[in-house]
């Protein structure tokens, strides 16, 4: 069980506690590791992962009431698994360590806060992180807390959590077209689950929710596009089904530091990461036959499976063909796939500067042109078998 010796907490007349801890540094990833997290939240939600953790739970003679859940919708979380959940923390798998698009929203995440308080008129407190009172396992990191005063007709004893959110423009676009029917949130619902395990710990009757994108001018100067901010509701059914099931894995696998059955997925992690090993080994040790080999495994895998892909696009495409109708340019199959299609043309460059040359009397392109419009040297690297 969490507590918070780690990060020394204060209580305010606030009921959750505040943990005096900045985001990111040894301590926090410390308490974040004995506690549940908002940002995991949606692992319990994916149908798979609850469906295992309700039917292992009637083992155990628990009854774990998965329906709230499986209303969500979520299929899938970044392959997160409670498996793979209770590894991280137990430091039998790597942290995820974040990538390109992760960086960039965190980078942002100050603009999208200081975007909410221009719009709103309200200053909000930045990073808080915090334990539940009710719920001492449970641990939110708050991008900001927007404070009680600001709606007086609710009662929010520790203020508003908000999310702030930076996605990728592919991401952007789930909000908008799911913002056509509610809540722009449940176009990307792990959000919605973050946000509703937030105010949990918050105690929160909503949540607010801001989401941006930052795009760069011509000038090289970034601007704000399509901006979203709205509130998210607190849903009490939801939260009493998250509540028994989070509280079930914490008590039966992390708390006890015991391992939780594994799906399909998580052995393929596992033997993915045992081969990642191997090979790192390998080339340490200089053990190059070893490496080589791996290698070319990976290599002749690859070829395989863009063998099978392209017998399945075909496939795909085909069985779109039959479905599209008369100028149309997109075809969805099962909600999933977007088949697009679309007609370019590209330029010869090469052929341009030829015509040039000759409209201008001259029996070629000139090589002080062609030299002078070579790019910089680069060195390139190739590998190739050696039969």
């Amino acid at each position: 069980m969490p507590t918070g010796e780690k990060c020394s907490y204060y209580e305010r007349k606030f009921d959750m506690k505040r943990l005096e801890c900045a985001p990111r540094t040894p301590d926090w990833y410390a308490i974040r590791a004995e506690s549940w997290t908002a940002s995991a939240a949606a692992t319990l939600v994916v149908r798979e992962n609850a469906e295992m953790l309700r039917d292992y739970a009637a083992t155990k003679g628990v009854t774990l009431d998965i329906a709230p859940l499986l209303k969500v919708g979520l299929e899938s979380y970044f392959e997160n698994t409670p498996w793979t959940a209770w590894a991280e923390k137990m430091g039998r798998i790597p942290r995820f360590a974040g990538n390109d698009h992760t960086a960039r929203g965190q980078e942002n995440e100050e603009r999208a806060v200081t975007y909410f308080e221009k719009e709103k008129m309200l200053l909000a407190e930045r990073e808080v992180t915090a334990l539940s009172s009710e719920h001492p396992w449970l641990l939110a990191s708050f991008d900001a807390i927007v404070p009680a005063s600001s709606d007086t007709s609710v009662v929010a004893p520790n203020g508003f959590p908000l999310e702030a959110k930076v996605p990728a423009f592919q991401s952007r676009k789930k909000l908008w077209e799911a913002k056509k029917l509610g809540l722009a949130i449940m176009g990307l619902p792990y959000y919605w689950c973050q946000m509703q395990h937030q105010m949990l710990v918050s105690d929160a009757p909503y949540g607010l929710f801001v989401a941006i994108g930052v795009e760069v001018e011509k000038d090289g100067t970034e601007k704000i596009v399509f901006p979203i901010i709205e509130k998210v509701p607190r849903d009490d059914d939801f939260l009493t089904a998250y509540t028994a099931i989070a509280k079930f894995f914490f008590d039966e696998f992390i708390d006890c530091y015991i391992e939780p059955p594994m799906l399909p997925s998580d052995k393929k992690l596992l033997d993915s990461l045992v081969e990642q090993a191997a090979f790192d080994k390998a080339i340490a040790e200089a053990d190059h036959d070893t490496a080589v080999e791996m290698y070319f495994d990976a290599v002749r895998a690859e070829d395989a499976a863009k063998a099978r892909k392209a017998e399945l696009e075909a496939k795909v495409i085909a069985a779109a063909a039959a479905m599209r109708a008369e100028g149309m340019d997109v075809v969805m199959l099962a909600d999933r796939l977007e088949v697009t299609y679309s007609r370019s043309s590209s330029v010869s460059w090469q052929k341009v500067a030829k015509q040039v040359a000759k409209d201008a009397g001259l029996p070629d392109v000139p090589p002080a042109v062609i030299e002078a419009c070579k790019g910089k040297e680069k060195e390139s690297v190739k590998l190739k078998e050696v039969v």
